[in-house]
C-alpha cells in the first residue's frame, strides 16, 4: 500500500517493509488478520494518494 510522511510510521510500527525505492509498503500478516488495523492502514494509504 502507498505510504508517505503522513502514514509511514503506521507501516513501520507494524513491521512492514518498503518495496525498494517506491513509496509502497507490504502488509504484514498481523495487519492482514486484524480487520481494525487493516482498515486503518488502508484508509491512511488512500489518503496518501491525494
Amino acid at each position: 500500500m502507498k505510504a508517505n510522511d503522513s502514514n509511514m510510521s503506521v507501516f513501520e510500527a507494524a513491521g512492514s517493509q518498503q518495496h525498494s525505492r517506491m513509496p509502497y509498503y507490504s502488509i504484514t500478516e498481523e495487519i492482514f488478520n486484524r480487520a481494525d488495523q487493516f482498515l486503518e492502514v488502508a484508509q491512511s494509504s488512500i489518503l496518501a494518494t491525494k
